[in-house]
């Protein structure tokens, strides 16, 4: 009995040890196995799959990912606005500074005739006809060529008409300038007569080009530089032709030679315009300032007819400039 009583002890002593060691790994087990993530749990209340899961996270992430890129193009469209803008400006100021320029050499041409009245009858031995031709010469052409110069630059655009017409009137004052180098009058009256062709369709195309340029945007302003610009050349004109042939050993000659260049002055500025047009032209960007210069060099088709379209007060204005122009240039040149 008692030897039944010892072994009977140690099996269930055994029995316990290993329900102990069996609860102990099952509580490491238990330990070792993963709780549930809030994600998971979040997929088991919205009853969506892990795949599925995925793809929302993948679409948050893209909605993202395109939200970036929409703000960066955003930015980058306000910057080239910007930029344009800025490049629009820059242009404008640079076409009217040229246009504002064209007509330099001629206005300095044209008004150093009139100073130059005894230096140059004394010297070329001129009578008061021949100086009264002279001067006339200037005028000769400008009867009939500003009606037929606005039909042509309206036809064929400012951009080549203008470097037609600085090209003429540069001709013609090299042709004044050798005449004068070698004394014949006649020479001079031919010189003077290509230079004036060139005189009226100049003025048009300046004002052509800056109401294109500057419509409804400081036009005033801009229109009132040309003409404020070609006066000054016409004042240094006047105050400087006779210091001019009195100053050097080229006697009355050196008016007509610095005349000359201001012509070839005018001429470049015409090239510097054309390359800026060339260049507007070129930008890939047709935004504000690219569409600006086309609308310049864009050809218009022009009917007689759509004169007779016009208001009464353009024909009321046509008596005053005749008017005008019989009463006080004729008598500018002679007055001095």
């Amino acid at each position: 009995m008692e030897q039944l009583n010892l072994t009977t002890i140690p099996t269930t002593a055994l029995s316990d040890t290993e329900t102990d060691d069996e609860d102990e790994r099952l509580f490491q087990i238990d330990r070792l196995v993963p709780t549930a993530s809030l994600s998971s749990l979040d997929v088991r209340e919205n009853g969506l799959s892990p795949a599925e899961t995925e793809d929302k996270e993948w679409l948050i992430k893209s909605q993202r990912g395109r939200n970036v890129a929409e703000l960066k193009r955003e930015h980058k469209r306000r910057a080239d606005g910007l930029s344009a803008d800025r490049m629009e400006k820059i242009l404008r100021m640079l076409a009217m500074a040229c246009a504002c320029t064209f007509g330099v050499g001629s206005h300095f041409s044209s008004h150093i005739i009139g100073p130059l009245k005894g230096i140059l009858m004394e010297r070329l031995n001129l009578t008061n006809t021949q100086f009264s031709l002279l001067i006339a010469s200037l005028t000769l052409c400008n009867t009939v060529i500003p009606i037929v110069s606005g039909l042509l630059i309206a036809k064929v655009g400012t951009t080549n008409s203008s470097i037609v017409v600085t090209t003429v009137i540069l001709i013609g004052m090299i042709v004044v300038t050798a005449a004068s180098w070698s004394g014949q009058v006649w020479a001079m009256i031919v010189g003077f007569s290509v230079f004036g062709m060139g005189l009226a369709p100049l003025t048009i195309i300046q004002e052509t080009i800056i109401v294109q340029f500057f419509q409804g945007n400081g036009l005033g302003f801009a229109l009132a530089s040309g003409l404020t610009v070609g006066k000054l050349a016409s004042f240094l004109a006047s105050i400087t032709a006779v210091p001019l042939s009195l100053g050097g050993e080229l006697s009355y000659r050196t008016p007509f030679i610095v005349a000359t260049f201001t012509c070839f002055l005018s001429w470049v500025m015409n090239i510097v315009y054309l390359f800026l047009l060339r260049h507007a032209g070129n930008r890939k960007v047709q935004g504000n300032d690219g569409a600006l210069f086309h609308k310049v060099m864009e050809k218009k088709t022009v009917h007689w007819s759509a004169i007779f379209e016009l208001s009464n007060m353009f024909w009321w204005y046509l008596v005053v400039v005749l008017l005008f122009g019989t009463a006080m240039p004729p008598f500018v040149h002679l007055s001095r």
